[in-house]
């Protein structure tokens, strides 16, 4: 079920939607003329990913000139392998072919980068509402087929959620029509210009919409067809105008990435990093410990490798992110071989219906695979890593009863009862609905399997008549004494309340509620990249718990002493505090302080970090209007451009604080809001 363009001239189809995604990593060349001035002569400065690093003189002139000389030979093999017309202009192309079929999701998060293009491919014989043949399980309804319209929505929100950059348009995605052939030849060119421009209009209110390219192709699978060169053509066009595309990219790191390839050509899977660093002290241009650090995270930002800074991972680089996918699609192909034995197949039945990892089963399906069997711990902390698995805390904490074993969210497959969602609220009582999702509903189930992951390793999940009450789009959580954590996904909604049991002291805690508000919210933005802002609602208790309609913004509620409830047949007023007084107790304690000594006073790192959750992407011209330099804005920018834009807004803010000392006050913050239309009071408000 997968499209390949082989050498991109031959298209090979066998029927399903997917994306192929192209990896650009710009390469300094030099002509003739400037290889006779070596670039580790100059003493430039070059930069990645927008981060400065001085080129160091070498030490011994012999050292400087075998260095010359193995960066000439570099430079000259590729311009040798280059087009004349392209020879100054040369970068690598990584084809992806991402598996189309839903129990493959998990591993996409592996590949997904913003430095691509991606090419979503469609049947153009097929109609836009024919249901696709494969399993999915998107949220809480369980399982279902999505019609083809469905799934390109599906793998555009996931681009844009994971992969979008801070230029509007990046990365881009070329729709692609195959077995044109199939059309009839007097309608062809009519059927696809409506087939496109139907596709289109399914996404038109959708923020992912930015990234569709103005050209879109249609291929003829009985023949070569001449549109595949048009595309490759395309393909290369449009990479050259990426932002990314005329970063430098430092020359050092060129003989440092033959080394990483050799490795790879050696068929190493894994790598210690200290051997990689032993080969990075014994080249001629040797780099240091920062700039290593650099170059590992560059190459795992474009999928080249897997390598995360984390205590227990930190020692090793995964050279082949397939190699990981591949360890994960051993559970999900394992039916097969698990069922040719009774032990087995009752492990595989357990495992399908629970989700539920244990050490046997994972003994049992990686036993086929020695390597995978070697580092199995190690590749279960990459999965831990990725959050494609997560060790319960239960299996943490049960001291001399000890359970080994993890639940993998993306193999849920049951539902729900709605017996457990429909509580008896004589005997409980629950907050409102807090709800999550973005200005056009882009929440993807990836997405939220990586919050279940998150939430498994912080809370206990809770148990009925010894079940662990996790499902496909929702699971309960003991998050506290007698409070019972409900987290459900529909509609690209996620939905949370709180039930407290307690006849005693009925009102879910405050405080109990306020941490699992924030602890949902920054995992949630955690998890999306890009300039995609998560927006917060809120529903009445009383609406069914099935229903996203009818969702009031938070911002505009607390603006509010009450509202009139439509979300259900009772048309009833409900009062602002009853709704949010546990989610945001602070706002309702007291107003907020703006005296002069408030306004006089420097902020501390925390309340830095609660006022860069409303600034929003005015914040350049913020830092602008309050003394930074634009170098210092670009620095900034590229130091945090793995983070979330809070964190990079925080990250402003504190150099801000830094830089202007006893200046940098409240007060001249409101000023600086104000010169640029922020709504300061709004900023300020405490909550």
């Amino acid at each position: 079920m997968f499209i390949f363009l082989c050498n991109l001239t031959t298209v090979l189809f066998m029927c399903k939607i997917f994306h192929i995604c192209f990896c650009f990593c710009e390469r300094i060349c030099f002509s003739e003329n400037e290889l006779a001035e070596s670039p580790v002569r100059k003493k430039l400065d070059t930069k990645e990913a927008g981060t400065l690093h001085k080129n160091k003189d070498l030490k011994s002139p012999k050292k400087e000139i075998d260095a010359n000389r193995q960066l000439t030979d570099l430079i000259q093999d590729a311009v040798k392998r280059g087009t004349p017309e392209h020879n100054r202009n040369i970068a690598d192309l990584s084809i992806w072919d991402f598996a189309g079929q839903y129990v493959f999701y998990a591993t996409h998060q592996i590949f997904l980068s913003r430095r691509a293009i991606y090419l979503l491919v469609t049947d153009l014989s097929q109609h836009l509402d024919n249901p696709v043949q494969d399993d999915c399980y998107i949220d809480s309804k369980g399982r279902t087929h999505c019609n083809i319209s469905e799934y390109v929505t599906f793998w555009l929100n996931s681009i844009h959620t994971f992969c979008e950059s801070e230029k509007t348009g990046e990365p881009p995605v070329i729709l692609v029509g195959t077995f044109a052939d199939k059309l009839p030849k007097e309608k062809r060119e009519e059927i696809t210009d409506e087939f496109f421009t139907k596709l289109r209009e399914t996404l038109a209110y959708s923020e992912a919409f930015e990234h569709l390219s103005g050209t879109t192709f249609a291929i003829d699978n009985s023949i070569l067809d001449p549109n595949v060169e048009e595309l490759r053509k395309t393909i290369v066009d449009i990479a050259t105008k990426q932002s990314y595309w005329t970063e430098l990219y430092p020359a050092r790191w060129v003989v440092l990435e033959r080394s990483l390839e050799n490795f790879k050509r050696q068929g190493k899977k894994i790598l210690p990093k200290r051997t990689l660093k032993l080969a990075s002290e014994n080249l001629h241009l040797p780099i240091d410990n920062e700039e290593f650090e650099l170059f590992l995270r560059f190459h795992h930002e474009t999928g080249y490798i897997l390598y995360f800074s984390d205590e227990k991972l930190k020692d090793h680089i995964i050279l082949e992110p397939q190699w990981l996918a591949d360890a994960l699609k051993c559970f999900i192909t394992a039916r097969q071989f698990c069922t040719k034995k009774a032990d087995l197949c009752k492990m595989w039945l357990d495992f399908n219906n629970t989700a539920i990892l244990k050490r046997d089963f994972i003994d049992a399906v990686w036993s086929r695979e020695t390597l995978f069997q070697e580092h199995q711990d190690l590749i279960l902390n990459f999965m831990e890593r990725l959050d494609i698995i997560a060790r319960p805390r239960q299996a943490l904490n049960s001291g001399n009863t000890f359970e080994d074993f993890y639940f993998a969210p993306c193999f849920l497959k049951q539902t729900a009862p709605d017996l457990l969602l429909e509580i008896d609220e004589q005997e409980c009582k629950s907050t409102s609905r807090l709800c999550f999702t973005t200005s056009s509903r882009i929440i993807s189930v990836q997405l939220f399997n990586k919050l279940l992951a998150e939430c498994i390793t912080k809370w206990p999940i809770s148990k009925q008549n010894d079940q662990y009450l996790i499902f496909c789009g929702c699971a309960l959580f003991s998050v506290a004494k007698l409070h019972e954590l409900y987290i459900y996904l529909r509609d690209s909604v996620i939905q949370i309340w709180i039930y407290k049991y307690s006849k005693k002291e009925p009102e879910p805690d405050s405080v109990v509620c306020s941490n699992v508000k924030d602890f949902i919210t920054d995992s949630l933005n955690n998890g999306i990249r890009g300039s995609t802002e998560l927006e917060m609602f809120v529903i009445c208790q009383e609406s069914p718990f099935k229903t996203t309609e009818n969702m009031l913004k938070v911002d505009d509620l607390l603006r509010e002493e009450e509202y009139k409830c439509n979300s259900h047949e009772r048309r009833h007023v409900v009062s602002t505090s009853t709704l949010l007084k546990c989610w945001f107790p602070k706002h309702f304690e007291y107003q907020a302080d703006h005296s002069d000594a408030f306004l006089n006073r420097s902020p501390t790192e925390k309340e830095l970090s609660r006022l860069a959750q409303r600034i929003g992407r005015e914040y350049r011209s913020l830092g602008f209007e309050l003394g930074l330099t634009r170098p210092q804005l670009d620095h900034i920018e590229m130091e945090e451009r793995n983070r979330t834009p809070v964190d990079k807004i925080t990250a402003m803010l504190s150099e801000w604080v830094k830089e202007k000392a006893d200046v940098a006050t409240f007060q001249e913050l409101k000023r600086a809001m104000v010169a640029i239309g922020i709504e300061w009071n709004v900023v300020f408000e405490r909550r």
